[in-house]
This record gives C-alpha cells, sequence and structure tokens, in this order.
C-alpha cells in the first residue's frame, strides 16, 4: 500500500503520486493508467477517492478514458520555462 496521509483528503494525494509517475516518465503517453480496483489495492482507499483521483487526472488533462477500455496517459508537451 502506497504511504498517503490520512491526516489529508486521500484524492488529491493519489492524484499528485500518478501525475509524479507520468512527469518521471514512469508512465508514458499510450501507458494505462492504474484502474479503480488498482487504486484501491495499491493505495487502501475507497471507491469513491479512487473514482475522484482518476476524474481529476482526465480533468487535468493527464489521461483519457474510454468506456470498457480504461484510462490512459495522454501525450503532454514539453513545458517552457518562465522568461
Amino acid at each position: 500500500m502506497a504511504d498517503l496521509d490520512r491526516r489529508k483528503p486521500l484524492w488529491p494525494q493519489i492524484f499528485e503520486d500518478i501525475k509524479g509517475q507520468i512527469e518521471r516518465g514512469e508512465l508514458a503517453p499510450g501507458d494505462r493508467v492504474p484502474g479503480i480496483h488498482a487504486i484501491m489495492s495499491t493505495y487502501g482507499v475507497t471507491n469513491s477517492t479512487a473514482q475522484k483521483a482518476l476524474k481529476a487526472l482526465k480533468e487535468g488533462g493527464w489521461a483519457e478514458g474510454w468506456s470498457g477500455s480504461g484510462t490512459f496517459v495522454v501525450e503532454h508537451p514539453p513545458i517552457e520555462p518562465a522568461e
């Protein structure tokens, strides 16, 4: 089980953890993002918490989901440094 601070909301921590995996290249564009059941098992959270984390990844543009197929990492352009 992943190490979460149970005193804080859990879904943002899961979102940040998976987003970090994408940023570090551990999950590449086209890779499947862990699904609801995998998130529940890995992080020891409820279905609702897992759904919120996945929803945040999709809404943030980090992943896209297709019913029956799963959720996948999307391609991100490189972040340009501020001038």
